[in-house]
């Protein structure tokens, strides 16, 4: 997960898009990217469907349910 959370942080950065910006383009809250970030929180399937569609670069594979561990 930490892998991850490294990932969604340097790509964001990379697009200059702040945490309340990605937040609001994926649909959640702007604590839950930071726990993202932080690898504190393992998104769902969907958001992180989401974040990746707004980051425009896959970063794991999805899985088709469940979280992402």
């Amino acid at each position: 997960m930490q892998e991850l959370a490294e990932r969604v942080k340097e790509r964001r950065k990379e697009l200059d898009i702040s945490q309340a910006a990605l937040a609001e383009q994926v649909g959640v809250h702007q604590t839950m990217i930071s726990a993202i970030e932080r690898g504190d929180k393992a998104p769902s399937v969907a958001v992180l469907d989401r974040i990746q569609r707004v980051l425009g670069v896959e970063l794991l594979p999805v899985p088709t349910t469940g979280t992402v561990a």
